[in-house]
């Protein structure tokens, strides 16, 4: 742009017209601010623009300034006339809380019905399980039983059997 404008010193200005003796894309770009120069120095303004009196612009903002607290003090009126008063406010909080606790209270009550039909079932489960525990180890005593039983009727009978021996030892010496 110093170049455009012719500011630059001899020595910038021979480097800058060595290059665009170069350079095409800078030769264009040169040419199309060359034009457009032109046609800024040959517009014109048309016609005269008539002076406002100073007192217009103060009397317009005075205008937009009533509109706008106008506006204000109508909008204010409306509002504090439809406005809810302080005890209707009340009664409204009053009913939101006592529908929120309602709310709350049916939705406890709907958790607490759930853990109680899980807790049940849970029962249930361990009931079965423990009646199932209880037979098979009854099962097993029994066995156990049995088992001893008979073990105790063999060891009876070995021992009578020994007790026989001895006697008829000693009735009939071993000669």
């Amino acid at each position: 742009m110093s170049y455009f404008y012719d500011e630059l010193e001899r020595e910038p200005r021979r480097m800058i017209e060595r290059h665009l003796g170069q350079c095409e894309p800078c030769q264009t770009q040169l040419a199309q601010w060359r034009a457009t120069a032109r046609q800024l120095d040959t517009y014109a303004v048309s016609g005269r623009r008539t002076l406002q009196p100073a007192w217009q612009p103060l009397t317009r903002w005075a205008l937009v300034t009533a509109t706008a607290a106008a506006v204000l003090l109508v909008g204010f009126a409306i509002g504090r006339m439809t406005s809810v008063s302080r005890t209707e406010l009340e009664a409204m909080k009053r009913d939101v809380e006592t529908h929120a606790t309602s709310v709350a209270r049916a939705e406890a009550q709907q958790q607490l019905q759930q853990f109680v039909v899980n807790v049940s079932k849970r029962l249930d489960t361990l009931r079965a399980q423990q009646t199932s525990d209880y037979t098979l180890l009854r099962k097993e005593l029994e066995t156990v039983a049995v088992l001893t039983e008979a073990s105790f009727q063999q060891t009876e009978k070995k021992m009578f059997q020994l007790d026989d021996t001895r006697a008829a030892a000693t009735v009939n010496p071993i000669e």
